[in-house]
C-alpha cells in the first residue's frame, strides 16, 4: 500500500511540475529528430531547442555547418547556421526569448526546415 501511495504522490509531483504554458514540441524526418521546448515567462517566450543526425553519413558531417529554421503560425526563427558536434547534435546554448511575439499553445505546429550538405528537409513538430 505504502508503494502505490508513493507512486500515487511522485506522479502528481511530477504532473504538477509542468506549467500550462510550457510545451514540448518534436518529430521526425529520414535523417533528423528535432525537439523544441517553449516557456511563457510573462510577456516572453524562451525557446530551446535539441537536434540530432539519425542518418547513415554522420562522420561526413562531424563539425560540418547546418543550417535550420523553426516556422510556425506567426513567427520565423532562423535561419540558424551551427556545427554538427562530434555526437552529431545541435543545441541552444542557452534559450532565446521573443518578447510581444504570438505565442505558441498545446495545438501550434512547428515547421522545422535543415539543410546540409546540398539535401533538405522539411517536417512537423507537434506537441
Amino acid at each position: 500500500m505504502k508503494k502505490i501511495l508513493l507512486i500515487l504522490v511522485s506522479a502528481f509531483i511530477l504532473t504538477s511540475c509542468q506549467s500550462k504554458n510550457d510545451f514540448y514540441y518534436k518529430g521526425d524526418s529520414n535523417n533528423w529528430h528535432a525537439e523544441v521546448f517553449t516557456q511563457k515567462n510573462g510577456d516572453q517566450e524562451l525557446k530551446s531547442y535539441k537536434i540530432k543526425y539519425e542518418g547513415e553519413n554522420l562522420e561526413n558531417l562531424k563539425n560540418k555547418d547546418i543550417s535550420f529554421s523553426f516556422q510556425s503560425e506567426n513567427s520565423l526563427q532562423g535561419p540558424i547556421i551551427k556545427k554538427l558536434s562530434e555526437s552529431g547534435t545541435l543545441e541552444s546554448n542557452s534559450p532565446s526569448s521573443c518578447g510581444g511575439c504570438d505565442f505558441l499553445n498545446k495545438d501550434s505546429e512547428i515547421i522545422f526546415t535543415i539543410e546540409w550538405n546540398g539535401e533538405k528537409e522539411e517536417f512537423i513538430l507537434k506537441n
